[in-house]
């Protein structure tokens, strides 16, 4: 199986999305634990002329700059981890016989090329190029999505504050809605994501939500339960009551174990006299919601003012928004890496990236609306962009280029 995905895909070159090919030097040593000869290329081509190439110190040796310490293999930075998870997530793929995915996870990442003033910090490097896979789950692109993401949403929050008129009446305002479901199991998954996405449409129809509101931005998030058992940390969390009513305790078996939870959260946009004469209580939109999913049941809603204390506050309301559609914790819990370490809960996460894939293939997870939208449009947004935004070229700028080393599990430093 491993050696015919070698055989198909050969790993000359990488695809990837900033128009130019990394070749096999700087992108590919194929040697994740996938694979029976990657350590022996990976040992050829550091052997060869062209490794002199690849810097092994930990400075940067401009002439006119300090030495500063380079944390690109920090796990703060994130790099680093977001590239091992990838790999865990190749060996999931593998195992399901999906080689096209395996292949595009084991070249995700493996080349990165940052821009840096002269003299600047390395923790204000700029990623310029990086060659990504785009997959939905890759741990890598969820990441560098999510801060896209965050962004694009700021962006939008500030561009509309900016239109708004002196008069205190037509201020802008905005909520943040959490809109659930019950918990599914995985076979139901993809009907209940079907049912969701379909009554927030019929929802964000009714007169009542278009007269409160003139803008959203809707998220959509899959979460799966994967504690077999009730911890404290879970029992005295917010589903404490939910366990006391039950009569389970810490210790006792999570009824919910292998259960998805399919919500979405909405950054909504109104204007003061407009929510005044508008206003929405809770008990209404959980009424207009369970309409909306056509459920039998009363679904658990939340709507809260969106206000920060001060500005640099503001980001962590609308992060938010920005979260990982599905956690990588939820779907990789074995951390494993290679054949030799396959467990019971590699076999899980296999079936969990089975349903969750068929649930969330081509699903438009993120949603503009009205002003919003309007924003995202005259701002000429891109939420797949993977790179940094940069503000133009200064009077000297270096790039820094990195490969990922699978034999060392690390990036190291391509000297130009």
């Amino acid at each position: 199986m491993f050696n015919n995905y070698i055989n198909n895909f050969g790993f000359v070159q990488v695809r990837n999305n900033f128009n130019f090919v990394v070749n096999n030097y700087y992108a590919s040593d194929v040697g994740s634990g996938g694979f029976k000869d990657g350590q022996e290329k990976t040992a050829e081509r550091e052997a060869s002329p062209e490794a002199s190439r690849v810097d092994d110190s930990n400075v940067i040796d401009w002439d006119l700059a300090e030495e500063y310490e380079e944390n690109i293999n920090d796990d703060k930075e994130k790099f680093l981890p977001s590239k091992l998870k990838t790999l865990q997530l190749e060996q999931i793929y593998l195992y399901r016989e999906d080689y096209v995915k395996a292949q595009r996870l084991n070249q995700c990442g493996t080349y990165l090329e940052f821009l840096i003033a002269r003299g600047a910090t390395i923790d204000k490097k700029k990623l310029r190029r990086i060659n990504s896979c785009k997959l939905r789950f890759c741990p890598y692109c969820s990441w560098r999505r999510s801060l896209r993401t965050f962004v694009n949403v700021k962006l939008c929050y500030d561009y509309i504050v900016g239109q708004d008129s002196k008069d205190s009446n037509l201020k802008s305002t905005f909520k943040l809605l959490t809109l659930t479901t019950k918990n599914v199991t995985g076979e139901n998954l993809k009907g209940e994501v079907d049912a969701i996405l379909k009554a927030f449409d019929r929802f964000r129809r009714y007169k009542a939500f278009k007269d409160a509101f003139c803008g959203f931005v809707r998220a959509l998030e899959v979460t799966c339960d994967r504690e077999p058992i009730i911890t404290k940390k879970m029992y005295y969390g917010k589903k404490h009551d939910y366990f006391k009513s039950r009569g389970l305790h810490i210790g006792d078996s999570n009824p919910n174990y292998l259960f998805y939870n399919v919500h979405i959260h909405v950054l909504l946009h109104t204007y003061r006299k407009q929510y005044r004469e508008n206003y929405l209580k809770t008990s209404f939109i959980v009424k207009l919601w369970r309409q909306a999913l056509d459920a039998d049941y009363d679904p658990v809603c939340d709507i809260r003012d969106f206000k920060a204390k001060n500005k640099d506050m503001r980001g962590r309301e609308i992060a938010e928004i920005a979260k990982y559609t599905v956690k990588p914790t939820d779907y990789m819990k074995s951390n494993c890496d290679s054949r030799e370490h396959i467990n019971n809960e590699f076999v899980i996460d296999v079936d969990v990236i089975g349903f969750l894939d068929s649930a969330l293939s081509g699903r438009r997870l993120l949603a503009y609306g009205g002003t919003f939208r309007d924003a995202h449009n005259a701002l000429w947004l891109d939420d797949e962009k993977m790179v940094d935004d940069k503000d133009g070229m200064t009077a000297e700028e270096y790039i820094l280029k990195y490969y990922f080393s699978f034999k060392n599990k690390l990036y190291r430093r391509i000297k130009d």
